[in-house]
């Protein structure tokens, strides 16, 4: 996105007397005029400035999911999070069979954007912080545990200090509304230097007394990163 002027139509979704979807965009703000099922319409104002300028190549990334819209200007923060999150009056309301799409223009033909824009996209799914950074720099943000493990689009935020968590984007780091982005019965082995004494590492599982009655051999291969052995039994 390549902006000139102040307040132009991004894209507007609506059909006969009824309004899906508007943004607009200005250097100053992003508004998001959007209706729910209820055909009320709502709006809402997310400031950019400082993160938008005049002539200026900008990335920039709407994720909506139920009630929830966060936005993205050039990826995700340094703390993988979104430059804003709000929470809608309601889910958008969805008139794919009957509506229309316009891009840089309003259903009217006024307040057209004046500037350039390039690879406009619309995705089936609700994209995560991390996917959303992919698109942006074209590389997935790497995790020490189970990388390409992704989370749901209800917690699009990796916790930032147990990373085997979600949470959403507007929830601070203490918050008890996170979910699991490995399977509870995970034990990958990178558990074992994950700095997560939640965590447990199990190479194998016997199924007998008499399997393990006849010894193990533990061979570790140090190339995962640095390891302090306290004790062993």
């Amino acid at each position: 996105m390549f902006v000139f002027l102040m307040c132009r139509t991004l894209m507007e979704k609506s059909a006969v007397g009824r309004l899906m979807l508007l943004v607009t965009v200005s250097k100053d703000d992003i508004q998001i005029h959007y209706g729910i099922h209820s055909k009320q319409n709502f709006s809402i104002s997310m400031e950019t400035a400082g993160h938008i300028s005049i002539g200026i190549w900008t990335h920039m990334a709407l994720q909506i999911h139920n009630t929830s819209v966060s936005l993205f200007l050039n990826g995700q923060e340094d703390d993988g999070t979104a430059l804003d999150t709000q929470t809608l009056a309601g889910p958008v309301d969805d008139i794919s069979s009957e509506g229309a799409l316009w891009i840089g223009t309003s259903s009217n033909g006024s307040n057209q954007f004046i500037g350039r824009m390039q690879d406009f996209r619309f995705y089936p799914k609700t994209l995560t912080n991390r996917e959303i950074e992919e698109v942006y720099t074209g590389q997935f943000p790497h995790l020490h545990t189970q990388s390409t493990c992704r989370c749901p689009a209800s917690h699009p935020k990796v916790h930032p200090l147990v990373e085997r968590y979600c949470i959403p984007n507007a929830a601070n780091d203490t918050t008890h509304n996170k979910v699991l982005r490995l399977n509870q019965d995970a034990h990958p082995l990178h558990y074992i230097n994950d700095n997560d004494i939640g965590t447990t590492w199990i190479s194998s599982i016997f199924p007998t007394l008499e399997l393990l009655d006849k010894g193990i051999t533990i061979t570790i291969d140090l190339e995962n990163g640095q390891y302090q052995v306290h004790s062993h039994q």
